[in-house]
């Protein structure tokens, strides 16, 4: 099995504050515009 991403912890980075997101198998990223989907892919 390929090397998996479980979690990932983000402090000041672009507008996120402090927040965590713990992943499982499969993870959809949807939200409005402005919310953060791309600074979580960048992030990654």
């Amino acid at each position: 099995m390929p090397n998996m991403i479980n979690k990932i912890s983000l402090t000041n980075f672009r507008n996120y504050p402090k927040t965590e997101f713990v992943f499982e198998k499969n993870n959809i990223v949807i939200g409005n515009n402005g919310v953060g989907k791309s600074n979580l892919l960048e992030a990654i």
